[in-house]
């Protein structure tokens, strides 16, 4: 059984077969993650995140909810997450404090998604280590000497993985 503490924290449990319309006519399907008022976020079949300047779509249609594919998007969520931090730690100067921050919230992240996976439940300790990993990787993204693609890639991911969660416990409680 899974609590709804840790949906309602982190984790996306409605996937939409989305279309984003470009104003050129082509077509991309995919899982709505995001929004802005300059960017739209989805994520493809292959589980790629595509970003989509609003300037250049022509249209947004949502498509109706499955939760059978939200269970695998989850961990694959996680996973991508866990990629971004990878190459904020490759990809700028840290620390060795720093850098075995980001270490212990990658794998955190990894066991995370393991855990979703095997279908098993998070415990108080789970749930608390999750969020602490999320606060210390915003908190390395948000520090100087950080390249400004690679601090927006990982806000970003934590970002849609929060709104995501908040707006599967809004339909929850419907």
């Amino acid at each position: 059984m899974r609590t709804g503490l840790v949906a309602a924290f982190l984790f996306p449990v409605l996937a939409l077969a989305d279309t984003v319309v470009l104003r050129d006519g082509t077509r991309h399907e995919g899982t709505f993650v995001n929004a802005s008022s300059r960017r739209i976020t989805m994520v493809d079949e292959n589980n790629r995140r595509r970003v989509f300047e609003t300037r250049d779509v022509a249209e947004l249609q949502f498509g109706s909810a499955t939760t059978s594919a939200a269970a695998a998007d989850m961990p694959a969520a996680l996973n991508r997450l866990r990629e971004d931090v990878a190459a904020l730690t490759d990809n700028n100067t840290l620390s060795a404090l720093q850098r075995d921050t980001l270490t212990q919230a990658r794998e955190v992240l990894r066991v995370a998604a393991l855990d979703w996976q095997r279908d098993r439940e998070f415990d108080v300790l789970g749930r608390r280590d999750l969020r602490d990993a999320l606060a210390d990787i915003r908190q390395v993204a948000n520090s100087a000497g950080i390249r400004s693609a690679d601090r927006q890639r990982v806000l970003d991911s934590i970002d849609a993985l929060r709104d995501l969660a908040r707006s599967q416990t809004r339909s929850r409680n419907r």
